[in-house]
Parts: structure tokens; sequence; C-alpha cells
């Protein structure tokens, strides 16, 4: 095994609507979208979703976006 630089790009492999806030950061986000994302580099990673429509297969870009406490993966839609 050995380090690798992900590039944050990857397909939409599943997601899920969370209702309820598993952490109280979250409790005024709610409902909000978690997306499984197939990276290209390989591992699965998860994250939030920043977007509208999501379908499996779709190209996605992710990037972290720094919050108070800590930061989140964000996954949007690659621009066409």
């Amino acid at each position: 095994m050995k380090w690798v630089t992900a590039s944050g790009k990857g397909k939409i492999h599943s997601w899920t609507v969370a209702h309820h806030p598993y952490h109280p950061a979250f409790v005024t986000e709610v409902p909000y979208t978690l997306v499984l994302v197939d990276l290209v580099e390989g591992p699965r990673a998860m994250g939030r979703w920043n977007g509208d429509s999501l379908k499996i297969g779709d190209e996605v870009q992710g990037k972290f976006v720094v919050r108070e406490g800590g930061s989140d993966l964000i996954f949007s839609p690659t621009a066409d």
C-alpha cells in the first residue's frame, strides 16, 4: 500500500437522504443527501451532495469544505 493524493473525481455508486441529524452540527441542515462515490483512484468515499438531481453513474467532483468543528467532503456534479 502507498498514499496517493485523490483527485476527488468519481462516479456515484449510491446515495441516501438523512432526515435525522446524527450529529448536533447537522440539526439545522436536515434533510441532506449523502452520496457514496467510486473515486477514479479506486477507493469509495462518502460525502454530502451539493446539487439538484442525481443518478447512479453520474460523474462528480469532491472537495473538502472547512466548517466550525471540522470539515465536510462535498460532492457536486461535474460540469458537462
